[in-house]
């Protein structure tokens, strides 16, 4: 599943979460079996790469930009906090359709999961909270992102 056929589903532009299945509105918070949100995170630095062989302080601050980003981003989004269980899909964009292995982004990945705990999205990111992240690499080119869809599991 691409990120824009999961689109549709979200109550707005931004990502915001939307009732899966049933559920009820209540004070503006989306109650139900399964809440969905989806949102991008544009690139504040470069990728993190495992093929990297960073000076520690150069992956410290790149950590830190994406780990921010996330965080700006979700709550920007307006992403529902304190899930307790979610699954995660993060779908990686590029300007171009050069191939490249998508796990080894595997540490820009962290950074984002990371800020995702800061913003409040889950207790912490251990398998008890948290499923993923799937990465994927998006089917279109575009500014360096990523696309995350968050999805509420039992």
């Amino acid at each position: 599943m691409t990120p824009q056929e999961t689109r549709p589903l979200t109550t707005s532009a931004t990502g915001g979460a939307e009732r899966v299945g049933g559920g009820q509105e209540v004070n503006g918070a989306v109650s139900g079996p399964h809440r969905l949100a989806q949102f991008t995170i544009n690139a504040p630095a470069d990728w993190i790469n495992l093929n990297q062989r960073l000076h520690w302080a150069k992956k410290a601050e790149l950590t830190r930009q994406w780990r921010l980003a996330a965080h700006v981003a979700a709550n920007r989004a307006g992403v529902h906090q304190g899930f307790t269980k979610v699954h995660v899909t993060a779908y990686i964009t590029k300007p171009t359709r050069r191939a490249f292995d998508v796990h080894n982004l595997v540490p820009t990945l962290k950074a984002v999961i990371d800020g995702l705990v800061d913003y409040g999205l889950v207790e912490d990111d251990s398998t008890k909270y948290l499923t993923g992240p799937d990465m994927r690499v998006s089917e279109e080119t575009g500014p360096a992102s990523i696309t995350l869809t968050i999805k509420e599991i039992q």
